[in-house]
């Protein structure tokens, strides 16, 4: 629920004076700690997407299941368009406004200066590993660096921050608290001559 915190802080003027708006998200949070049984979706705002979702859910709500027994998959994806479905009561301005969007700014605009010092280094590296024969250990070092990025670069969907950035570090294998790079580099490395797409 910290993450709603973010977002009730962030809100602009217009939408942070709406009683109602502030209400039905202060709700939310008290289901979600409270660990209520998850609800079929309104169908408020064309984002909310209830028709569809409301197919997907139904056997949770049949079951009875709630915040603290659905899967995590389930339960972030249901907050969100919850979330939505609170903004979407607002009126246009709220069903078309992305309760994200002055965090993903805070976010790029934190990580430029990481992003230009981890960046280079990187690909100075990729190309030095391309020019080397198959197997050699730079290619490996290489691609374990991509990985490595790869994983710190899933941050943005700022869940593991609570929607809050005080800095966009990231990247050193040491901060992970479970670390399968091995594993993964031997998939990987198993995949060659085929497409492997390291976002």
């Amino acid at each position: 629920p910290k993450i709603m915190d973010s977002v009730l802080e962030t809100l602009p003027s217009n939408l942070a004076s709406q009683a109602t708006l502030l209400d039905g998200v202060h709700k939310l949070q008290e289901e979600m700690k409270e660990g209520a049984r998850l609800k079929l979706l309104e169908a408020t705002g064309p984002l909310v997407g209830a028709e569809l979702w409301n197919q997907d859910l139904a056997g949770f709500v049949e079951r009875g299941e709630g915040w603290h027994e659905a899967p995590w998959w389930v339960v972030e994806n249901y907050m969100y368009k919850r979330l939505l479905q609170e903004l979407a009561r607002c009126g246009i301005e709220g069903a078309s406004y992305d309760p994200f969007e002055p965090q993903k700014r805070q976010a790029l605009s934190a990580s430029r200066s990481p992003f230009k010092a981890s960046l280079a280094p990187l690909l100075d590296l990729v190309a030095a590993a391309e020019a080397t024969p198959e197997g050699h250990k730079d290619r490996r070092a290489a691609l374990e660096a991509s990985l490595i990025r790869s994983l710190w670069g899933n941050q943005a969907d700022l869940s593991l921050s609570a929607g809050k950035v005080e800095s966009a570090g990231g990247g050193a294998a040491g901060q992970m608290i479970s670390d399968n790079t091995p594993i993964a580099l031997e998939l990987l490395e198993k995949a060659a001559g085929r497409p492997v797409v390291i976002v």
